[in-house]
């Protein structure tokens, strides 16, 4: 992201964590004795790290903008809550934590499409798989983007909406090949606000997804369209991907 310190103000309005979130949440936690171990790649400002640290688990979450790292620190209650956060971008994440070490790791809001390239998308998987537990489980959360046509003359995706501010998003298809992302925050007082500016993303689809998945070592891929575990259907307007070792 171009400019996040301008998106940190209005990111837990823009990004909730909603009841559904909590109750899929605490799913993932199992029924084992220990503290469930979460790796939150991506965590933005640490609204789902800290719920989960407060029901119980064990999270490290890593951003690669130290913005969002910064506020997420300032999030955390207590020095002994289980929840910690790193600078880190997620293509190193492999060579500085522990390899088999956790028990889920979780992608959402979109933050997977920012590899922007298969490689770096497949190594994330492989990576993903090489630090979870035997069980463990990989959650991705992200756009159904085979519901839209990203044309050389770009396209509208869906608009994130708070009382303060509109997170309006478009993608489009670059002249060099690769696929772009352009965000705008519009505030309540009229304000615009670039936050993306022809960022490169990668568009991953459901059949991408399986296919990475199966190579990269998971048992099993399961997809549904939202948190309350909706089937996913061709025409959903999200994915929620949820891979087991």
């Amino acid at each position: 992201m171009d400019n996040i310190k301008k998106l940190v103000e209005y990111y837990d309005e823009l990004f909730p964590l909603t009841d559904d979130q909590k109750v899929f949440l605490k799913s993932l936690q199992g029924n084992t004795t220990t503290p469930t171990r979460f790796l939150h790649v991506g965590c933005g400002t640490g609204t789902h790290a800290q719920y989960l640290a407060e029901i119980g688990s064990d999270v490290t979450g890593i951003d690669q903008y130290q913005d969002f790292v910064e506020s997420a620190s300032l999030r955390k209650r207590t020095q002994l809550q289980t929840v910690r956060y790193f600078y880190l971008p997620p293509i190193d994440m492999a060579r500085f934590l522990g390899k088999g070490f956790y028990d889920v790791i979780l992608s959402i809001n979109n933050q997977i499409i920012f590899m922007h390239d298969e490689t770096l998308i497949k190594k994330m998987f492989f990576d993903a798989r090489t630090l979870l537990k035997s069980g463990g489980k990989f959650v991705l959360n992200l756009t159904n983007f085979s519901k839209y046509n990203i044309s050389d003359d770009g396209v509208d995706l869906p608009q994130k909406e708070s009382i303060r501010s509109k997170l309006k998003t478009s993608a489009k298809h670059s002249s060099n090949g690769s696929y772009v992302m352009n965000q705008k925050l519009v505030t309540s007082s009229g304000k615009n606000l670039n936050i993306l500016e022809n960022t490169e993303i990668y568009p991953l689809t459901v059949k991408e997804i399986s296919d990475i998945a199966k190579n990269s070592g998971f048992s099993s891929v399961k997809f549904y369209e939202n948190y309350a575990l909706s089937p996913w259907q061709n025409n959903s307007q999200d994915v929620l991907a949820v891979m087991e070792c």
